[in-house]
């Protein structure tokens, strides 16, 4: 019934890149009731593949897209000039410490300059900047399965599969996406802090007076 399915959708937000390609939010639990700590993911469906992009924190997943997506919208997002090749290739290689990278310092720390355009990294890592023109460029490229489990010795080599890296996707995100992209954000973050908000009031009630 149509009652049914539009509270199957109340856990699930779209955010459509275009007629075929889509980034799907999905927890648990039922938007008006999300907070602050509410797991859940974010998944590139495009054609019949569905890809994890983040497992985290609905509202650390949200906030970092909102924030990077406000800064994109205002092209402060251009590659920093020592990206010069594929920037998730790059990462791979900041990810097995290897030399040449531009790093800079941020809380007293070095922090490759690539990190300032990762949206979330998990078996993918997805990135949002703007290329030259000002264009906002969505990629979604592999990570070298062997930073996160203990490979054989017959298993692929990062050298090997190296030579076969390509990226996963590249769109251009249209302005407009973009800006509907950065509303959807907006009212979950929104959401959330109103239902914070709300939790704290009825805890309070809940109290005992001290009087």
């Amino acid at each position: 019934t149509r009652n049914t399915q539009e509270e199957s959708m109340q856990n699930i937000i779209n955010f459509q890149l275009n007629n075929s390609e889509k980034i799907v939010m999905s927890c648990e639990e039922n938007l008006d009731q999300i907070n602050c700590c509410t797991e859940g993911s974010l998944t590139l469906i495009e054609k019949n593949n569905e890809i994890l992009l983040s497992n985290d924190t609905i509202h650390e997943s949200i906030f970092v897209l909102h924030g990077q997506l406000q800064k994109a919208l205002n092209s402060d997002l251009i590659l920093h000039r020592s990206i010069t090749s594929d920037i998730g290739c790059l990462y791979n290689e900041e990810l097995q410490d290897k030399p040449g990278l531009v790093y800079e310092k941020f809380d007293e720390r070095d922090h490759w300059v690539g990190y300032n355009f990762l949206l979330w990294s998990s078996n993918m890592a997805t990135w949002l900047y703007n290329d030259y023109v000002g264009n906002i460029i969505l990629e979604i490229t592999p990570v070298f399965p062997g930073n996160f489990i203990s490979f054989a010795e017959d298993k692929i080599s990062y050298g090997r599969w190296l030579q076969n890296y390509k990226p996963y996707l590249i769109r251009k995100l249209p302005k407009e996406v973009a800006q509907q992209w950065l509303y959807q954000a907006d009212h979950l973050l929104k959401k959330i802090e109103e239902n914070v908000e709300r939790e704290m009031r009825e805890y309070k009630k809940k109290q005992p007076n001290e009087n």
